[in-house]
């Protein structure tokens, strides 16, 4: 099963935990996202950031996602492990959880972003 679409964040609140001499960082961040496409819903991300001192960062997390495939609805976890370079985030990530849809379990994806604060997302590559 392959799964295609676009997501949007219609929320974005980060704090910075730590700073360093040299410039980086470590953030967390709270992201809430609206997903359309062959998966349809909402979700909650939570983020680990570094970000180095020219602006790039290097990312991981889990994502909640209340959401609807084929008309079923299901609920997934998903681990993430990102960058963020010259101004374009990507992700891979793996689907831990699903509460309806077992056969996701295991599927790997990823996203690359757009303008605008959307993405274009593939599970099951």
């Amino acid at each position: 099963m392959t799964l295609e679409g676009m997501f949007s964040i219609t929320d974005w609140q980060e704090t910075t935990e730590k700073t360093f001499e040299q410039g980086s960082k470590l953030n967390t961040a709270k992201v809430s996202q609206h997903y359309s496409g062959e998966l349809t819903g909402t979700s909650e991300v939570f983020y680990h950031m570094h970000y180095g001192a020219a602006g790039d960062a290097t990312f991981s997390g889990f994502e909640y996602i209340n959401g609807v495939i084929d008309d079923q609805a299901c609920r997934l976890v998903i681990s993430h492990t990102g960058t963020f370079q010259q101004g374009v985030a990507s992700s891979h990530f793996t689907i831990i959880e699903c509460d309806t849809i077992k056969a996701l379990e295991g599927q790997t994806g990823h996203f690359t972003s757009a303008e605008g604060g959307k993405a274009a997302y593939v599970i099951g590559e």
